[in-house]
């Protein structure tokens, strides 16, 4: 069903297909995508041209009813965009200027889940825009526009699929599978990332054998809001949780992961537990309001002071430097 020579390389799909070059006519039609950019119902040969929605990217899916396009999304100020491309495949290049009509379609999204399984949602419309009309001009084979993700309307803790419909075209006729697309898209805040973590100190007033690991050593911090990043651990705990080691042993508090919530000018307003203020087992964080909790954008460091609370009082006292190595 899929052509094996596309299959190998989905980044140049689009130049095999948008080229007007001849291209192997699969046989046969079934709920899955065709490997390529006008499926075997539509009508590939003469004079007829066909308009569908050209990758932003690799294919996510290739067995889904729609193409899904997946976005990474890295926030570094208000808003953020990524591409949306239409194309016309002809004998030759377009003949003359082409306007494409968009749409968002919820039943699209919700056919999309329930063949795949999955469960995006629509972002609320202050969330994105995009242009509801593109023109592929006569003598080329593509049209761009730009949708635009805000981060003030973001929900950081959503898994967002934008459906979008090509609903009308003034020349052409619009293909059947790649006529509709899913750009699913994740972002991440401008704190998120790979650091190298430094203990000035660590002090357990409970169990004083429980002491920092050596360092510095790497820790992720993750996007937990648009502003605010959790510790993650990919060291021992794997997973939201504070490494430790008890004597020779490596270990890691349970239920207790930083989560550091940065204000105007990079002060750190609040540190609170991941897993809850208190958690389960009766653990809290606390920042140090005594103490330089900062981050300083210029050298993307966080320096924090406070503490795990458990059942009430000061169990630990943890200062710390974290230093920007890399994206995750």
């Amino acid at each position: 069903m899929l052509n094996t020579l596309i299959l190998r390389n989905m980044n140049n799909y689009v130049k095999k297909i948008f080229i007007g070059a001849p291209v192997i006519l699969l046989l046969g039609l079934s709920s899955c995508l065709k490997n390529t950019v006008i499926p075997p119902s539509d009508p590939l040969g003469g004079t007829n041209s066909v308009i569908a929605f050209v990758a932003t990217g690799d294919i996510t899916s290739i067995t889904s009813l729609y193409p899904q396009y997946a976005q990474d999304l890295l926030f570094k100020g208000d808003t953020i965009g990524f591409n949306l491309n239409v194309g016309y495949r002809g004998a030759t290049t377009a003949p003359q200027d082409i306007t494409v009509t968009l749409a968002v379609d919820l039943p699209s999204l919700a056919a999309f889940n329930t063949n795949q399984g999955s469960s995006y949602v629509v972002p609320d419309a202050s969330v994105y825009s995009f242009p509801t009309t593109l023109t592929i001009p006569k003598g080329k084979d593509i049209a761009t526009g730009r949708i635009i993700i805000n981060k003030a309307t973001y929900d950081f803790s959503k898994a967002y699929g934008l459906p979008i419909k090509i609903t009308a075209a003034s020349s052409g006729i619009v293909s059947t599978n790649f006529g509709t697309a899913i750009y699913t898209f994740s972002a991440r805040n401008e704190f998120d990332g790979l650091y190298s973590v430094t203990f000035a100190n660590m002090v357990d007033v409970v169990n004083p054998s429980l002491v920092a690991p050596a360092t510095p050593y790497n820790v992720q911090l993750r996007t937990y809001s648009a502003n605010s990043v959790a510790m993650w651990d990919p060291v021992y705990a794997k997973t939201y949780g504070h490494w430790i080691m008890n004597g020779a042993s490596s270990s890691y508090y349970g239920s207790f992961s930083p989560i550091f919530i940065i204000g105007a000018g990079g002060a750190i307003t609040s540190i609170v537990n991941y897993y809850g203020q208190p958690a389960s087992n009766g653990r809290s964080a606390q920042m140090d309001g005594t103490a330089v909790n900062k981050y300083d954008a210029a050298t993307k460091t966080f320096t924090v002071q406070y503490f795990m609370l458990q059942g009430g009082p000061v169990r630990t006292t943890f200062t710390e430097v974290y230093k920007y190595l890399s994206p995750r």
